[in-house]
């Protein structure tokens, strides 16, 4: 009886750590992409608001900021930790 417990626990440790592991990961990432969205709606937002202060209008569009300087470039969608295939030009 105590081989059978003593090889189950040998058994389940390393499946819980494992499992552990990849759960705290999963997390980590995850953690990281709302910080990322988080700063970019930020950063657009002091666009926007800086934008219409000194144009005394909203913009238009994503191209107003950048081609008024506000913003280096159109943000764009990143893929997520969860998504395999890295977005492609002209991929819907």
């Amino acid at each position: 009886m105590r081989r059978v417990v003593l090889i189950a626990s040998f058994l389940a440790v390393p499946i819980i750590a494992i499992a552990s592991y990849i759960y705290i990961e999963d997390r980590t990432a995850q953690k990281i992409a709302v910080q990322i969205y988080a700063d970019d709606a930020r950063v657009i937002s002091q666009a926007v608001h800086q934008y219409t202060v000194d144009k005394r209008r909203p913009p238009q569009s994503f191209d107003d900021l950048v081609n008024a300087g506000y913003l280096k470039a159109i943000p764009g969608r990143r893929p997520m930790y969860s998504d395999p295939i890295p977005l492609q030009k002209g991929r819907v």
